[in-house]
C-alpha cells in the first residue's frame, strides 16, 4: 500500500469516526492523536479516552500497568456547572470510593457503562528511579540530583555563588559584572542572546540582594551564618511538597493512575480500523 493510498484510508476512517461521536475534525491533522493513531494502523478506541491537559489519553484506557500523573486529583464542583467530580489532568472523572488525598477509585463518562474502573494513588520514588527529575547544575558530570547531600551541594553552590557576586557588586558596573560573570565557570559558556539575557537576569538579581542588605544597613559580604541559613532556605525551596528525605534517602512523592477492570482490553473495546 502506497503512502497516499494509507493516508486517504486514514483520514476517511478518521471523519467516520469523528461524524459517529458527534466531534469536530481537528484540521491540523498532524496535531490529531486518533489521526496519526489510525494512521499507524492502530484501531480506534469504542470511546472518546479521557484527556490528559486536553489531549487524548490513550495509555489510562489501554495501559495494563500504572502510569504516572504530575498532579494528584482534585475536588471538582464549581458553582457555574453541575458537572462534578474529580479533577484528573484537567478532565473530571467520578469517584467511586477511596480518599482523594491518598487512595482512591474513579470512572468515566461512558466507559463507566463497560464496567471500567482506575485506581489513583500516591507513590513514593526514589530519585533515582523517578519519572520527575532535580537539575543538577554545580557538576557538569551529574545530570539530575539524587541524594541529599548532592541536593546540599547544590544549594550550597547556587548560595556561595550568590554570595561572591554580592560581595563583587560593589567593585563593578553592570556591565563589568555582566562581563566577569559571563567568563566565570559559574556563568554561561557561550556568548549568544540567551547567554546575554540569563547573565543580565544574573546582575539583576545580584543588585537587588546588595541594595537589599545595603538597605538593611548590612554590610555586602555575607556571615558564615547567614550562608548556611540560606541553604537550608534554598533547600527547602527546591525540595517543595512533593520531595522529601526519609533515613537518608532521596524520594518523590508522585501520583499514578491504573486501570483495573476491567483486566485486560478485547476486541469489543475498539472500533474498526481504517481499511
Amino acid at each position: 500500500m502506497t503512502d497516499i493510498v494509507q493516508e486517504e484510508r486514514a483520514l476517511n476512517r478518521y471523519r467516520e469516526v469523528v461524524a459517529a461521536a458527534g466531534g469536530m475534525e481537528n484540521h491540523i491533522l498532524d496535531k490529531s492523536a486518533l489521526y496519526q493513531r489510525l494512521l499507524a494502523g492502530k484501531r480506534p478506541l469504542v470511546l472518546p479516552p479521557p484527556l490528559n491537559h486536553s489531549y487524548p489519553w490513550y495509555s489510562a484506557v489501554e495501559s495494563d500497568s500504572p502510569v504516572s500523573i504530575a498532579f494528584g486529583p482534585t475536588e471538582w464542583a464549581p458553582d457555574w456547572s453541575t458537572h462534578h467530580g474529580v479533577a484528573i489532568c484537567q478532565d473530571i472523572w467520578t469517584r467511586l470510593e477511596g480518599d482523594i488525598d491518598s487512595d482512591l477509585t474513579v470512572t468515566f463518562r461512558g466507559w463507566d457503562a463497560m464496567g471500567f474502573v482506575w485506581r489513583v494513588w500516591q507513590v513514593d520514588e526514589h530519585a533515582s528511579d523517578a519519572t520527575a527529575t532535580l537539575c543538577c547544575w554545580h557538576r557538569n558530570d551529574i545530570k539530575r540530583l539524587t541524594t541529599p547531600e548532592q541536593v546540599e551541594a547544590e544549594c550550597r553552590w547556587r548560595v556561595e555563588r550568590d554570595a561572591a557576586w554580592v560581595s563583587a557588586a560593589g567593585k563593578m558596573n553592570d556591565e563589568e559584572l555582566k562581563t566577569a560573570i559571563l567568563e566565570s565557570d559559574q556563568g554561561v559558556k557561550t556568548r549568544d542572546r540567551f547567554a546575554e539575557a540569563m547573565a543580565n537576569q544574573r546582575v539583576s538579581h545580584v543588585r537587588s540582594i546588595a541594595e537589599e542588605r545595603a538597605g538593611a544597613g548590612l554590610p555586602p559580604d555575607l556571615t558564615p551564618e547567614e550562608v548556611e541559613s540560606k541553604i537550608a532556605a534554598d533547600m527547602a525551596s527546591l525540595l517543595g511538597d512533593t520531595w522529601f528525605v526519609r533515613d537518608g534517602q532521596l524520594y518523590h512523592r508522585t501520583w499514578q493512575i491504573q486501570r483495573i477492570s476491567p483486566a485486560s482490553l478485547s476486541p469489543e473495546h475498539y472500533l474498526e480500523p481504517a481499511g
